[in-house]
């Protein structure tokens, strides 16, 4: 018999096909009668071809590891599919990937944040640093006392004759009754009244006297009046 070509490389993922193996002519049955018979030579296949079918099948197996071998060389090791029924693969659905709004606004953050502190260094004033100038302390100069004398420079005023303060009420209400008697005209009256009692209180009594003797001589007073008001004016000296 010739001898069965080589397979083509199998397709990756298919399982390698077996070798064929040369079937042997279906032997016919014996009937009941010939059963019990021995078998006679004639009948007896020849065994002389039997060598012929055992020498044709260790080439066959020879041949199916070389062919595998060069599978898994050049196809690598293939992994066996599992008998039996498999489930379809449901085909999966393209998911779309959407964009994190988080690292997005992250970003917009950082960016305004390093924004607004940009501008805040330009916004902030130059400081020009001035080196300190060290002042020597002046020396403290302490103020010298005056010398005070034993001798004490107050000098009491001279005692002289002058109207009692004490009694100025009581001289302004006994002038203008007074005057009102005398019948001393209106606008005349208070000028009278102060002039005798500033000059008489503050200087002395004869410098009243000499303001009535003027008055005298402008006509504004009579002698009668001017003696009747200089005696008002010793009831209220004294001498201080």
């Amino acid at each position: 018999m010739p001898k069965p070509l080589p397979m083509p490389p199998s397709i990756p993922g298919a399982k390698p096909k077996p070798a064929p193996i040369p079937e042997s002519p279906p032997q016919p049955v014996p009937d009941d009668d010939t059963a019990s018979e021995p078998p006679t030579p004639e009948d007896q296949p020849s065994t002389e071809e039997e060598p012929s079918s055992t020498e044709e099948e260790p080439s066959s197996t020879e041949e199916e590891p070389s062919i595998v071998i060069l599978e898994q060389q050049v196809l690598g090791d293939l992994q066996r599919q599992p008998l039996g029924l498999s489930k379809p693969v449901p085909d999966s659905e393209p998911v779309e990937i959407k964009p994190s709004n988080g690292t997005s606004e992250r970003a917009k953050k950082l960016i305004e944040s390093s924004k607004a502190r940009a501008s805040i260094k330009e916004n902030m004033p130059v400081v020009t640093q001035v080196s300190a100038v060290t002042v020597s302390p002046k020396p403290q100069i302490k103020p010298k006392r005056k010398f005070r004398s034993r001798v004490s420079s107050y000098r009491p005023a001279a005692r002289a004759k002058r109207l009692d303060r004490s009694r100025h009420m009581e001289y302004k209400y006994e002038m203008r009754t007074l005057l009102s008697e005398l019948e001393i005209p209106e606008e005349h009256r208070s000028n009278l009244l102060a002039t005798i009692w500033a000059r008489g209180e503050r200087l002395t009594t004869n410098e009243s006297k000499e303001f009535l003797n003027e008055k005298l001589e402008e006509g504004i007073i009579d002698d009668e009046q001017r003696q009747a008001l200089i005696i008002i004016v010793d009831n209220y000296t004294v001498r201080r």
